[in-house]
């Protein structure tokens, strides 16, 4: 089945949009003590932890995305399957966020392991270097998988790159004769602007019976407003992944730009908003102990904000 057919039936199965992610530090000064002096080993706290807040919040939300940089930090990636499956049997989609960029023969490892290895139903990826990343995925896509490819991302540092301009060449010309008198008759585009062009033209590769395709979009829940309708314009048939709803102060109206009227097209992922909501947005009324409790009531807070 085509991945943005199953994300779209548990949308509107659970009328929910909500993503929850999991990247554990146990060395976080929100991460509940308690579970480090009931276990000795790390991979024991984190699966009761994660485990834990996948059975608390399964009927709320769609989908889980483990950033797999907390879980190699740890030495613990073999995790992820078990993970991945245990979320599988909740009926929740899985993104592995691992940002995989690289040549060709070593993104054809990287999708292997992530679909294989951890049985993910999506992962994240950085096409900044161009098509050979995105080209070992069509098997995969074939197989009813997923991608989400970052577009405007929400950390503070990503206009170093992204919201510069940039001209296209054409395939006989050369950078050095070009002048800067030249450059400028030609049409700048930020950088963001044309990923979003390649992820749209990617994105024909598969489409769903809901006209989506599987090929979707990170864009952060804080980027301007302005600029996510400009992107939802140009990925029309895409998801938007967007972080950033808890910790990195996401904006509603950037959310409800990237949500259409039929309440598809975007998932809103929180991580530390919800793992540690109860030493975040309810400090001090609840204990550690309750962090699922909390985590309860920021998923309630979150479906009302996003008006779902």
């Amino acid at each position: 089945m085509n991945f943005s057919d199953e994300l779209i039936d548990r949308i509107k199965q659970k009328k929910s949009c909500i993503c929850l992610g999991l990247d554990p530090d146990i060395d976080h000064s929100n991460f509940p003590t308690f579970l480090k002096s009931k276990h000795d080993d790390n991979l024991a706290i984190i699966r009761e932890f994660t485990l834990s807040l996948i059975d608390e919040l399964a009927e709320d939300i769609v989908i889980i995305k483990p950033n797999l940089k907390f879980y190699e930090a740890l030495g613990i990636e073999h995790y992820l399957n078990e993970l991945t499956q245990h979320a599988h049997k909740k009926d929740l989609l899985v993104i592995i966020d691992s940002k995989g960029n690289d040549i060709l023969t070593s993104m054809e490892m990287h999708y292997k392991a992530m679909f294989n290895n951890y049985n993910a139903d999506a992962i994240t990826i950085n096409a900044y270097m161009g098509e050979d990343v995105i080209s070992p995925f069509d098997k995969y896509l074939e197989k009813g998988k997923g991608l989400f490819i970052l577009v405007k991302t929400s950390n503070p540092s990503s206009n170093d790159f992204q919201d510069l301009f940039s001209v296209k060449l054409n395939v006989d010309e050369k950078l050095e004769r070009i002048s800067a008198f030249e450059v400028s008759e030609k049409i700048l585009k930020r950088n963001y602007i044309r990923m979003a062009q390649l992820v749209n033209l990617w994105s024909k590769r598969s489409k769903g019976k809901h006209n989506y395709s599987s090929i979707g979009a990170v864009v952060g829940a804080n980027v301007p407003s302005i600029i996510v309708r400009n992107l939802r314009m140009l990925m029309q048939d895409s998801f938007f992944l967007m972080p950033g709803y808890g910790a990195q102060q996401g904006l509603l109206d950037s959310i409800d730009s990237a949500i259409k009227e039929d309440k598809l097209g975007a998932i809103i992922n929180s991580s530390r908003g919800i793992m540690y909501a109860w030493n975040q947005r309810f400090k001090g009324k609840f204990k550690d102990e309750e962090y699922l409790k909390a985590a309860k009531e920021e998923i309630k807070i979150m479906k009302k904000e996003i008006n779902f």
